[in-house]
């Protein structure tokens, strides 16, 4: 079988799938991996093949963009999907569609930026198969256009039962018009949802219900390569609690001159840990000043730093609160934007751990936080049991065993 996986143009996005690929692979069916050029050597790296279509496209500076129409009629970054729901309800028809049109428009720009060389690479290779990530525009127009059944991917508490989207869940009338030209434009039929499977690696605690054609699998994290050094591998002289937020690192918080790390590591210090702070290349250097019991560890995959951690505090981005499931590490989230802050209180409805909002939460609130998850008390046994939950699902073999079987 021709397996075509379509990720979007970000590791983060990519790494979700990984396992998956990999089972596709060492079950003996040929698997490709369609890259735009900025993800096409973490999919190499990963040990899949990348097939680079199209141009590089910044989807987090169009992001960014988004943030900023947001902002302008706001006035801040509503924090959660209930408060955006909230003041949407309250903006003029017109600025409505503006934030709805400035929502969706990176996620069209990305599929213009591929989709031409992408349904090219399809009617030449004719995939059986088309598996991609939940929120990739172009998954549809391939399967559409080669005839194969596209399977839809997701990397944790499914946000998509919160806010409709084209093409998965959203009613043809609801579509807005910069993803409906594009679909237009490449002659496939608008449809409500197009997904005939929907591979789920979140345990069910941590799930919302209602998730279409859902096929359970077990998560097992793939956070990018690396090279392990020696002292990660010896037990610690003291607890260890990991501190990372990806890119959110550098951004201060509402009103406030702080970065959201540099608060987070104003609430840990004086505890008697250690603390790794993990961050991309170039970051380290923009942290400010440490605490003496901190460490920067550049470029680590989380998988890889976790094992042996009392603890981790986070930004509740759906790779981080999953690999901390899969190692029963306990969470403190602190979160700045709606899809976080639904996947922190997802996890921090299990027990496992505790959700925060940036915008409510100072100093105080996350040292709080912090030592209740490192306290003997029922985050640990909380956590044990959703790795014990995780650990219970199909495995990705299994789960290849099941997407083999004829999708009607």
């Amino acid at each position: 079988m021709r397996v075509l996986f379509v990720p979007l143009a970000g590791a983060t996005h990519y790494f979700p799938q990984v396992v998956l690929a990999w089972a596709f692979r060492a079950a003996g069916h040929d698997v490709r991996v369609a890259a735009q050029p900025s993800v096409a050597g973490v999919v190499a790296r990963s040990g899949m093949v990348a097939v680079e279509v199209g141009g590089s496209y910044d989807f987090g500076g169009h992001a960014t963009d988004l943030m900023e129409v947001v902002r302008r009629h706001l006035g801040r970054l509503p924090a959660s999907i209930e408060e955006a729901r909230r003041v949407a309800a309250t903006l003029p028809p017109e600025v409505l569609r503006e934030v709805d049109e400035a929502r969706y428009l990176p996620h069209v720009r990305a599929a213009e930026a591929m989709a031409a060389e992408l349904l090219d690479l399809a009617r030449h290779w004719t995939p059986d198969l088309v598996v991609a990530d939940h929120a990739a525009l172009t998954a549809p127009l391939v399967a559409e256009t080669v005839g194969a059944p596209l399977v839809r991917c997701l990397y944790g508490p499914w946000t998509g039962s919160q806010v409709p989207y084209p093409g998965r869940n959203m009613p043809v009338a609801d579509w807005p018009d910069v993803v409906r030209s594009l679909f237009d434009r490449f002659g496939v039929e608008i449809r409500e949802d197009y997904t005939a499977r929907t591979v789920d690696p979140c345990p069910d605690s941590m799930q919302v219900p209602g998730i279409p054609r859902r096929v359970p699998m077990r998560y097992v994290p793939y956070n990018d390569s690396g090279v392990l050094p020696g002292w990660l591998t010896r037990p610690p002289e003291r607890r260890r609690v990991c501190v990372t937020l990806g890119t959110l690192s550098e951004k201060t918080v509402p009103g406030s001159t702080q970065t959201l790390v540099q608060r987070i590591l104003s609430a840990l210090d004086g505890f008697d840990v250690e603390i790794l702070i993990a961050v991309r290349s170039g970051a380290g250097g923009r942290l400010g000043d440490l605490p003496g019991n901190a460490r920067v560890v550049t470029d680590m995959p989380l998988d890889l730093l976790l094992p042996g951690c009392a603890a981790i505090v986070h930004h509740g981005g759906a790779g981080n609160v999953m690999t901390a499931a899969w190692h029963a590490v306990p969470q403190v989230a602190v979160t700045q934007v709606p899809d976080n802050t639904f996947e922190a209180e997802r996890m921090a409805g299990t027990g496992a751990g505790v959700a925060l909002r940036a915008d409510r939460a100072g100093v105080d609130d996350i040292a709080a936080a912090a030592a209740s998850v490192l306290a003997a008390d029922g985050h640990r046994a909380a956590a044990d049991r959703l790795r014990a939950e995780i650990r219970a699902l199909p495995s990705p073999a299994e789960v290849v065993a099941a997407l083999r079987e004829p999708i009607c």
